[in-house]
This record gives C-alpha cells, structure tokens and sequence, in this order.
C-alpha cells in the first residue's frame, strides 16, 4: 500500500457565468453579437447606473476633477468622462459641461 497514488480531481475552468435574455441568446447564436459583448453592455450599464445615483452638484464635482486622461479617480470612485457627460445629459445638466 506504499506505493497507492492519491488520486485528486481537478475542476474545470469554464469561466464566469453570464445571465442573459434568449433574446440576446439568439442575438449570439445569429452573430449579431457576443457573449463579450453583452457582458460589457452590462457592465457599462452598471456604471452609468452608478452615476445616476448621484445628485447635480456631486456630477458637477466630479467633472470638474476630470483628469488629463479623460477618468476621474476620487471618492466618488473611478468614472470616464464620456459616461459623465452622459449621465449630466441625461440629467438635463449637460451644458455645465459645454466649453
């Protein structure tokens, strides 16, 4: 029994899981788009849901610490500016942004 090899399963690696609609399903299956894809449709999604969250003058701050990369990176987390702008927009306060 000394020479017995311990025999230790290992688990496959599929990845994240990723909830969709079957309408995005088809969308997959029809090569309208990508798994991927959808994945960063919801992602993006989630951040401008994050910035919503936030009143006028909270956008308004973090617009203005805008750094020269074009991303803000505060207390108010890290947001890209094209998704300010948007949300701003979205909030009826888009010209604060107008140069």
């Amino acid at each position: 029994m000394e020479n017995v090899v311990k025999f230790e399963p290992k688990r496959a690696s599929v990845g994240p899981m990723v909830t969709v609609s079957l309408d995005d399903v088809i969308r997959v299956l029809a090569g309208q788009t990508t798994v991927q894809d959808l994945e960063w449709e919801r992602r993006h999604k989630e951040r401008i849901d994050a910035l919503m969250a936030f009143d006028v003058p909270t956008l308004r701050e973090i617009w203005d610490n805008i750094g020269d990369d074009s991303y803000y990176d505060g207390p108010h987390g890290c947001h890209d500016i094209a998704d300010v702008y948007r949300v701003m927009n979205m909030k009826g306060d888009g010209h604060y942004c107008a140069v």
